[in-house]
């Protein structure tokens, strides 16, 4: 099989992939599970840009109940993720990387899973633990980029871990309980393979929008927007030109480098799935790709400049019970948007032909439904402590999203 073949069998929803790490009972306990986030210097300054450090693993073995074959590799790199929602003292997220310590890793690893690099995501935002593959299969039927996953059990130093958090931030101190289930969201990693599954060129420019980031030209030129890849061209020309032509052009300037329609797409999928940790809502949780090959003197008469979305964080998507997610936007082309008579009402439309073709009664009832079945289906054969009642929750925030939609823009004529 090809990678991309490889890669949707071992993220199949119903494969429950298996991960046994081995690793340094002290290093594990201070560089993993109890290490806290270094708050970052600024990109161009002197302090620290990582908020954690790669360990080495002694091993790591993958399995899954269809996909693959029990595998085992030395030398594996583990670093912890997450800021503060989903930070953990007792159930970390967490990275693997194959081939960062151990290049004789890379052969074998990639013609198993068709990939070197995991992302294991913990579920502490998600009481019901589906949203983030759910999410995903949303963005997919909605023709917007989106991130294979499924689930796996983990075991480190052969025990599940989890228990009491307690995360203190401005001050206050809030208390969690993460179950000692093993189960983690299992989820595609942001590197070529992705970008040549989901876009026509694997040779322009991404960068990764967190914490508050936008395209303001002041804060891209101090390096705000990390380059994820995946060009030689690392110098952010394209970025910087976008956030000026859009400072200085407004909804004129944005048209000629973001892919208009695509993010038009995105912004009416982000209120539909209520993300409001997104990046219309909280400038958060989001990839952009220019979707060109870079170039080292971009043009944007040419359109060598053209941004599109990918949303990221799903796991605090539909949670509220009253309509969708339609006010409070914060991020420069949000307000460009709404504040355009002809932007706002194709957003209007867009918003309509989704809440028609993704959540009317018979693609629920064929498709989303049987995907959350499935979802909860793997989760019980883990023995994961899932909140069933958040899942139901979220089935009737499903079923009453087309008409909270059509209550807002109006229904199909």
């Amino acid at each position: 099989m090809g990678a991309q073949d490889l890669l949707d069998s071992f993220y199949s929803i119903d494969n429950l992939v298996s991960i046994e790490i081995e690793i340094d009972s002290a290093k594990w306990n201070d560089l993993v599970l109890k290490a806290s986030p270094r708050e970052l210097g600024a990109p161009n300054s002197d302090g620290p840009q990582k908020r954690y450090d790669w360990v080495e693993t002694t091993s790591v073995t993958i399995s899954g109940t269809k996909f693959p074959k029990k595998s085992t590799f030395t030398q594996v790199a583990i670093i912890k993720k997450s800021f503060y929602g989903s930070l953990s003292f007792t159930k970390p997220s967490f990275k693997l990387d194959f081939t960062r310590l151990n290049k004789a890793n890379e052969d074998e690893i990639k013609s198993l899973i068709g990939t070197d690099r995991l992302v294991l995501n913990n579920c502490k935002q998600d009481p019901g633990y589906v949203r983030q593959p759910l999410g995903n299969e949303l963005l997919r039927q909605a023709d917007l980029p989106s991130f294979r996953c499924n689930f796996a059990t983990v075991r480190v130093n052969g025990q599940f871990w989890g228990g009491k958090d307690e995360i203190t931030r401005n001050g206050k101190v809030k208390t969690t309980f993460l179950p000692a289930d093993g189960v983690y969201v299992n989820i595609e990693a942001f590197k070529k393979k992705f970008i040549q599954n989901q876009f026509k060129s694997d040779k322009g420019n991404a960068y990764e929008i967190d914490f508050s980031m936008d395209f303001d030209p002041d804060r891209v030129a101090e390096g705000y927007m990390s380059f994820e890849g995946f060009s030689e061209h690392k110098d952010r020309k394209d970025l910087l030109r976008a956030a000026r032509e859009i400072k200085d052009h407004g909804l004129a300037g944005a048209k000629k480098v973001i892919a208009w329609d695509q993010y038009i797409r995105f912004f009416a999928m982000e209120a539909l799935l209520q993300h409001w940790d997104g990046y219309n809502h909280s400038m958060n949780n989001a990839f952009i790709y220019n979707d060109q090959k870079a170039k080292a003197d971009p043009d944007i008469e040419k359109n060598e400049i053209k941004f599109s979305f990918i949303p990221t964080g799903l796991d605090q998507i539909l949670q509220y019970d009253q309509e969708i997610l339609f006010s409070g936007w914060k991020s420069v082309l949000a307000n460009l948007t709404i504040a355009d008579k002809e932007a706002n009402a194709q957003l209007n439309d867009e918003v309509r032909k989704l809440a028609e073709k993704i959540f009317g009664a018979k693609n629920l009832a064929d498709s989303i439904y049987p995907y959350l079945d499935k979802e909860t289906d793997v989760l019980r054969s883990a023995k994961a402590s899932f909140k069933q009642d958040d899942v139901d929750a979220m089935k009737k925030r499903l079923s009453n999203m087309q008409s909270w939609a059509y209550a807002k823009v109006g229904a199909p004529k």
